[in-house]
């Protein structure tokens, strides 16, 4: 099974939960955007691009965490395409009234824990990704709504501190 496979099927799950807990029909973009992401995962592993640029490990992890953080908050903005762990960190966003870094964190460690378990790789790069992208998300949101003038979904709005 693929990475981009293994995507795929975690965006259904996701979709399933929302849907269940919303009683609401789920929405077919987060489904396009997870196999078109999880296409993008497995052609990229494939082809390697980052051997080609002039960056260290460090530097190409760094560029790696902004990008994907940058993308996902547009993403999320769009309203359009919204990944199914993000609609589902909403949920519990909208339900729980937890920031939404909270929200997504939880979901992404329990991912990331359960990958380890069933005998995947877990590093120092894996604990960055998910550290680094879900803690600039929501300030990325929020500096895009102010400076560029972009509408921001109002959970997004919610503090970035932990609930007590």
């Amino acid at each position: 099974m693929t990475v981009g496979l293994s995507q795929t099927l975690v965006a259904v799950m996701c979709l399933v939960s929302v849907a269940l807990w919303t009683r609401r029909r789920p929405l077919p973009g987060p489904l396009f955007t997870f196999f078109f992401c999880g296409g993008m995962i497995d052609l990229l592993r494939w082809s390697d691009p980052a051997r080609a640029l002039p960056l260290s490990s460090v530097g190409i992890l760094a560029l790696a965490v902004l990008l994907c953080a940058y993308g996902s908050a547009l993403i999320i903005m769009s309203g359009f395409g919204i990944r199914a762990i993000d609609l589902l960190a909403l949920t519990m966003t909208s339900r729980w009234r937890w920031p939404f870094w909270v929200a997504k964190g939880l979901i992404e460690t329990a991912l990331m824990l359960s990958g380890w378990l069933m005998g995947g790789p877990l590093g120092i790069g894996t604990a960055c990704f998910l550290l680094g992208v879900d803690l600039l998300i929501q300030p990325l949101v929020f500096a895009h709504s102010r400076m560029l003038r972009i509408p921001n979904p109002e959970l997004l709005e919610r503090p970035l501190r932990a609930p007590r």
